[in-house]
């Protein structure tokens, strides 16, 4: 019994021109990896500095609402004063509680009535 095996190539310029176009084609995916690599990068740097842009400007907003919240008790507390007294008598705030200023002025300037 003879048996006779069949070669995937007949002579070796044959394979020598497979092989290089399997090199070819390996040294193109290695670039485009390459490209996506910084292509990846480039993203997440760009959410990154997103990221940080957006939490700065919550940080603003959020004070900005604190701002806000301290006006509207500086407010209730001059209502509150108004109903309670018979009297009219000046209201002085210190604002060292209200924004880090060692000043006292009277609060019918800080609710813009004076």
């Amino acid at each position: 019994m003879h048996c006779t095996q069949s070669r995937p190539f007949d002579d070796v310029t044959e394979l020598k021109d497979v092989s290089q176009r399997k090199e070819a084609e390996i040294s193109d995916l290695k670039v485009k990896v390459d490209e996506l690599k910084v292509t990846a990068c480039r993203e997440a740097s760009a959410r990154e500095e997103m990221r940080l842009h957006y939490q700065q400007r919550l940080n603003e907003k959020q004070a900005e609402l604190e701002h806000y919240r301290r006006l509207d008790a500086i407010v209730g507390f001059s209502r509150a004063l108004t109903l309670t007294s018979t009297q009219p008598t000046p209201v002085w705030i210190h604002l060292a509680t209200l924004c880090g200023s060692l000043l006292t002025i009277p609060l019918k300037f800080v609710l813009g009535l004076g």
